[in-house]
């Protein structure tokens, strides 16, 4: 019997030119390194964890706005927390 592997959209997408990408959004982040939504929230407001950048926000405000990660930056962050 063989099995087929039918990949998501979603899986799809994410694989689509990530290569030539600098930036991630916040599920693209939980998908591929494996880190909860809600964590990766929760480190934002505690100003720790992944850096991270705020695309589109009006000044003077906290909401709206999208939330990438520099692809490098996650990287480099992940690293440095597995060598200690």
């Amino acid at each position: 019997m063989t099995r087929l592997f039918i990949a998501s959209r979603s899986e799809v997408m994410l694989n689509k030119n990530l290569e030539n990408r600098k930036y991630l959004r916040e599920k693209e982040v939980s998908d591929i390194y494996g880190i909860n939504r809600h964590t990766l929230a929760r480190q934002r407001w505690g100003d720790y964890g992944l850096p991270y950048i705020i695309q589109g926000r009006k000044e003077g405000t906290n909401k709206g706005g999208i939330i990438l990660y520099d692809i490098e930056d996650i990287e480099k962050s992940l690293k440095k927390k597995g060598s200690k």
